[in-house]
């Protein structure tokens, strides 16, 4: 077996060491488009999810949720095809959910049940969470999503069904099973244009998306193909298997020569979590928090507050993998050590966590602030309203048109959309005027004014003959 170094460097971000640093490296290796970013993103989320369910800090647990990239072929998917040979190498395929997506909250459910503790890998994240937006039962997967990630100290309840498909009352099954600390973390792939349509200020309100870590292949990279084939070191797999065995997961033998490491069901009587302890120094929980809470005020979008907000829950999440995973081999904290006293996060491998969860904050503010601030959809269907406003004028020399009339010429809006359209109209000339509609509640009407863009003006006077 080649020789992996255990340090890996990527400008820009902390250096990965030891168990983290050899995962980037034999990324780099043998993957056949090895960027580095991508080796370092499947290095911590593999990592965040060795140490989940089971290591604890400051009642938050290591699962992730990351939104990663980049053009389509650059090698997106190359970072499930190693996380799934890790897997393998350390005897733990389990750790990989099958499947590739979640249709609704009962699918999250059911795989939560089947896999409590694992990675997910969804492919085409943002189409499918732009297109589920306007879907009621596909939207039901993101917001049960983003219950599990504030759920992985407690249990995660699901929705309870009373009838099961023949009328009667059903036993229980996987999509009402309880889920104590769900450790789900999520891996999603999309390209920039997709996350331009999912990127609104809604979807950051909610909750749903500011929870994720953001990373990217720049346009344009270019990583020339590895060949290498080798398994992990023997000492990184063992390290991760340790880790998963204090945990409270087993080794079970299934055949004379095989063996795997069982990780621990839904709602089996857990062991008590292993603690994690920021030792003494400069940076301090409380400080940080309360920092937090006075600059919320300061920020000039909810889009800032949101990310902004989630700071430091990003870094503490991180922050237990890095001090288990991250410290080189000669220096890592002993597994007699950690039973004994808990897992000893330092002041560095906590500013390290700080500045990783920091640089992903920037990537997606770069992201949004150069990209046009409505999603290709929303100036489509607007300019298809103006349009309507004309034949309208024209068929019927009435000069606006209703929610109901766009409804009714086909045009789809995406429910999340209406407030970047209305905002988009009013640029394009269109003002939008709430009248007290037939059943009491406020009913819109979008009319072209005089001081509209000339060429739209001349469009409506045609229309109305003047």
């Amino acid at each position: 077996m080649s020789h992996i170094s255990e340090e890996f460097i990527l400008e820009g971000l902390p250096a990965l060491n030891g168990v983290c640093g050899t995962l980037a490296n034999h990324f780099i290796n043998t993957s056949i488009r090895p960027h580095r970013i991508s080796a370092y993103v499947a290095s911590l989320i593999f990592c965040a999810a060795v140490t989940s369910r089971n290591y604890e800090f400051n009642r938050a647990y290591s699962n992730l949720y990351v939104m990663f990239f980049g053009d389509t072929g650059v090698g997106k998917g190359e970072l499930e095809k190693m996380l799934r040979r890790w897997a393998d190498d350390i005897k733990c395929p389990g750790i990989m959910m099958p499947g590739s997506s979640f249709t609704s909250d009962a699918a999250v459910q059911s795989g939560l049940v089947k896999s409590p503790q694992s990675i997910i890998c969804i492919d085409e994240a943002g189409r499918m969470m732009a297109s589920s937006m306007g879907d009621k039962v596909g939207s039901t997967a993101w917001i049960a999503l983003t219950k599990v990630y504030t759920s992985s100290d407690i249990i995660f309840n699901a929705k309870v069904y009373s009838k099961g498909p023949a009328g009667g009352k059903t036993p229980q099954s996987d999509r009402e099973t309880p889920v104590i600390r769900p450790a789900l973390s999520v891996l999603g792939f999309g390209t920039h244009e997709q996350f331009q349509d999912i990127c609104t200020e809604e979807n950051f309100s909610s909750g749903d998306l500011s929870r994720y870590m953001y990373f990217y292949i720049p346009k344009g990279a270019v990583a020339r193909m590895a060949h290498g084939t080798d398994h992990l070191p023997q000492r990184a797999i063992e390290r991760m298997q340790s880790i998963l065995e204090l945990g409270g997961n087993v080794f079970q033998n299934l055949t004379e020569d095989t063996a795997c490491i069982v990780l621990q069901g839904p709602a089996n009587p857990l062991p008590v979590p292993i603690r994690c302890y920021l030792e003494s120094g400069d940076i301090n929980l409380d400080d940080l928090d309360e920092m937090l809470q006075k600059r919320a005020s300061t920020y000039d979008s909810i889009v800032e507050v949101s990310l902004n907000s989630r700071w430091v829950d990003k870094a503490i999440r991180l922050s237990i993998p890095l001090a288990l995973l991250n410290q080189p081999f000669k220096q890592m904290q002993s597994i007699s050590s950690i039973k004994n006293m808990g897992v000893i996060i330092t002041q560095d491998t906590f500013r390290d966590a700080l500045e990783i969860s920091s640089k992903s904050i920037k990537v997606i503010k770069r992201h949004i602030d150069e990209t046009p601030m409505e999603p290709p959809r929303v100036k489509e269907a607007g300019d298809k309203i103006v349009q309507l406003i004309c034949d309208t004028i024209m068929a019927i020399s009435q000069d606006y048109v209703t929610r109901r009339d766009i409804k009714m010429a086909g045009i789809k809006i995406h429910p999340n959309d209406w407030a970047q359209l209305e905002t988009y109209l009013q640029n394009e000339g269109v003002e939008v005027v709430y009248e007290k509609g037939t059943t009491g509640r406020p009913a819109a009407r979008y009319q072209i004014i005089n001081s509209a863009p000339v060429e739209l003006v001349k469009k409506r006077n045609m229309a109305q003959g003047k």
